[in-house]
């Protein structure tokens, strides 16, 4: 799958999640999840769960999340890496 498609679908998991506000529906790979995007730590854990249910990943909670996916390039990343397995 594409970095493209990766971003589409990931998009389309994030506006069906209610529970997750960002304030731009448009990402750049640099944009910053809390200070750009405006997600908060509980948004942030929501986001991760969308991720997993909408890639069939288990991303595991011990790990440092908000280090890990401090931006959506990031974020993008760790998809291309792991919906690729």
């Amino acid at each position: 799958m594409s970095r493209q498609e990766l971003a589409t679908r990931l998009v389309a998991a994030v506006q069906a999640e209610p529970r997750i506000f960002m304030t731009r529906a448009a990402a750049s790979d640099g944009d910053r999840l809390g200070q750009d995007l405006g997600l908060d730590s509980v948004g942030l854990l929501y986001l991760v769960m969308a991720m997993e249910e909408a890639f069939g990943l288990s991303i595991d909670d011990a790990e440092d999340v908000a280090e890990r996916f401090a931006t959506w390039g990031q974020v993008l990343d760790y998809l291309e890496a792991e919906a690729a397995c």
